[in-house]
């Protein structure tokens, strides 16, 4: 019982910690003009990667890693779904990096020709 209450917690705290963060990338701040403005396919990815952290102080770590393998292609076809229907794609890394970092330049990640527009309908 003890430990379905520790599960039930942090479960709910990893969703709202999750649901913040994806406003605050989103929006760059949290206030009550921008906390129901965010991108659903942002949220769950920020909560599968929650959700995986907070499953080694959960479950024994050996358990993890062989769920983990044995559900690998579940796993894989889950996040690829929400790669897809995200729009998350190798181009929209320019204007990504403008909403998580915006004060800091990254040389790697920039375009060989030009620079990310938003305008462009392949960037999202």
């Amino acid at each position: 019982m003890k430990k379905q209450k520790q599960l039930i917690y942090t479960l709910g705290l990893q969703t709202i910690l999750a649901y913040l963060l994806s406003v605050l990338i989103i929006n760059d701040s949290i206030n009550m003009h921008t906390l129901w403005k965010t991108d659903i396919f942002l949220f769950l990815l920020i909560w599968i990667g929650l959700f995986f952290i907070s499953s080694h102080f959960l479950f024994p770590i050996k358990k993890v890693y062989e769920t983990l393998y044995q559900k690998r292609y579940f796993i894989a076809g889950i996040i690829l779904l929400i790669l897809v229907l995200g729009k998350f794609n190798g181009s929209s890394y320019g204007l990504w990096d403008a909403y998580i970092e915006p004060n800091y330049e990254v040389k790697e990640l920039t375009p060989i020709i030009g620079r990310p527009r938003a305008e462009r309908s392949d960037e999202w």
